[in-house]
């Protein structure tokens, strides 16, 4: 697996899984960047993941993961 962060931070940006049978990781993504943050950080969107959105609360902790079908 390769993994590829945000040039300025330690955010993942993609991850690549050249193996055989990747198990949980729907690839190749179609978009350059897999995953978006919003402005403390979080993340907010994970495109290998059947496009998750995810909620936060007041205290940056996840409140809500939800997954497209």
């Amino acid at each position: 697996m390769t993994y590829i962060y945000n040039d300025s931070s330690n955010q993942l940006k993609k991850v690549q899984d050249y193996s055989f049978r990747p198990s949980g990781l729907n690839q190749p993504c179609s978009e350059n960047t897999a995953y978006t943050y919003d402005a403390n950080g979080n993340m907010i969107t994970d495109e290998n993941k059947d496009n998750a959105n995810i909620d936060y609360n007041h205290l940056n902790l996840p409140k809500r993961i939800e997954f497209e079908t």
